[in-house]
Formats: C-alpha cells, structure tokens, sequence
C-alpha cells in the first residue's frame, strides 16, 4: 500500500459530497447511472460526510465531559449538607451505595453513547437511533441539572449530545444515511 504524503488527509476515503477535482461529485464505480453522487470508500460504502464526522466528535466530547462530572461527583457529594446529615445519622454508606449505582449506570449510557456514536460513523441507522433515545433521555434530566458544579458540566455534555444527535438526522447526514439505506435495498428507491 502506497501513502500518500502530498495531501494532509493522507488516504483518507472521500468525504461524501466531496470531490477533489472539483464540480459535481462522482461516483468511483457501482450503478452510478449519469454518473454524479457521493464517493465511495475503497470497500465499496459511502464516505461518511464531514456533518457526520462533527457530529461524532461532539457526541464523543459529551461522553469526555459526562465521564469528568461522574468522576467530580463523589466529591461535590461530600461537600453537601445533606451527606454531612446522613453522615451525622450513620447513613452515609447509604448515599455512597446509590452513588455508586448511579456511577454504574452512567458508565454504561457513556460506553452506549461512544459506541452508538462510532456505528453511526460507520453507517449504521441503529446507532442514530440509540443516540436519539439517550438525547431524548438526557433531555429530561436537564431541568434539575444547574444546582451544582457536575450538573452544569453534565448540562454541557447533554447539549452536545443533542446538538450531534440532531446533526446525525438532518440535512447533509440525512441524506447519506437515506442514500446508505437506499443502496443496501434497492426495493425502497
């Protein structure tokens, strides 16, 4: 395999809509038909367009953030007045264990959210999908997220998640997950 070191994008495939020798973008073989549409990479696919890509980007940087306030948390926790209450009443394990639960169950929506993330890169509806449930989801829990440090940094994180969700559903990305579904049954065209 060759590289190549003229261009910065290496041998990056094409970005959907793109075309680097400027004009309409073509089709690099298959039933193009008159010839225009998106690129494909060199397995055959759909280059993912650079929309997609920024969207992932974001969804990956509101993971990062959601992982910060999960791990300031414990500590904003001990600095309440109502841990120092439990703790007075010997109950401060109690609020340690539903901490805990609520850390596992975050690790779990933050791997879900990159994971999610990275197949709609790839192309998979499914991943859009889980995305738009965990943003609808995260939606609901930022009434009550300003009180404290982690919930205004879990706020940010939500934001992005929505704004790359939203990304991940319309205009450029839209298409070319309609133009993927489309090319993988050629039933629904």
């Amino acid at each position: 395999m060759t590289e190549n070191h003229e261009s910065p994008a290496g041998n990056q495939p094409p970005q959907y809509g793109s075309n680097p020798s400027g004009g309409q973008p073509q089709y690099q073989g298959g039933d193009a038909g008159n010839g225009h549409g998106p690129l494909q990479n060199q397995g055959g696919d759909l280059a993912a367009p650079k929309a997609v890509n920024t969207a992932a980007r974001l969804i990956y940087i509101s993971a990062a953030i959601s992982l910060i306030s999960l791990i300031i948390s414990p500590f904003v926790l001990m600095g309440t007045d109502e841990y120092k209450s439990l703790q007075d009443q010997g109950q401060g394990g109690y609020a340690w264990g539903i901490l805990a639960v609520g850390a596992v169950f975050s690790l779990i929506l933050i791997v879900l959210q990159v994971l999610s993330a990275r197949a709609a890169t790839r192309g998979k509806n499914w991943g859009r999908i889980v995305l738009l449930i965990l943003a609808i989801l995260s939606l609901l829990g930022l009434g009550g997220a300003f009180q404290d440090a982690p919930g205004i940094i879990g706020a940010i994180g939500t934001i992005l998640l929505i704004i790359g969700t939203i990304m991940l559903w319309v205009g450029e990305s839209g298409r070319w997950f309609k133009e993927l579904k489309q090319r993988r049954n050629p039933m629904n065209r």
